[in-house]
């Protein structure tokens, strides 16, 4: 219930509310990996990437034939700035939750976003990501009932 209140304040803008929502929820059910990961999202698209590493770092254990292993990756390849290797992680993270009994497609809706808005290889939009890179846009995963864990 506390990370569906968080992600309902992320779309109406309420980030700091959004984000002791969401820390509330993972603290209560740390397994509630998708919780997790919004947050760490979320973190990273407030400019707080060394509090969203150290969100996502508990997805390291899970090893690496588990999807949030992977999008855990991403993200720290993002906060680098590694958006070639980022996109590599994002990307196997997708196809392990597509091949999951518990697939979310909302959750890989919003990181196919996250994808969307990386600098192509080779240019394309000058080595920056795209203005859609922004707080509370990947918090569908919340508003349609996504709890894959």
């Amino acid at each position: 219930m506390l990370y569906l209140l968080g992600a309902e304040y992320a779309q109406i803008g309420l980030m700091d509310r959004a984000r002791e929502h969401m820390q509330g929820a993972i603290e209560m059910a740390p397994a509630l990996h998708t919780a997790r990961f919004q947050l760490g999202l979320l973190l990273i698209t407030q400019a707080l990437p060394d509090q969203a590493l150290e969100v996502l770092a508990p997805f390291k254990s899970l090893g690496d034939q588990h999807m949030f292993f992977h999008l855990r990756a991403g993200l720290e390849h993002l906060v680098r700035d590694e958006f070639d290797l980022c996109k590599v992680s994002l990307v196997k993270g997708m196809q392990l939750n597509e091949a999951s009994p518990e697939f979310n497609s909302a959750l890989n809706g919003d990181i196919q976003k996250l994808l969307n808005a990386l600098p192509q290889a080779g240019g394309g939009n000058d080595g920056e990501p795209e203005p859609a890179v922004e707080a509370g846009f990947a918090m569908s995963a919340y508003n349609r009932g996504g709890n894959t864990h």
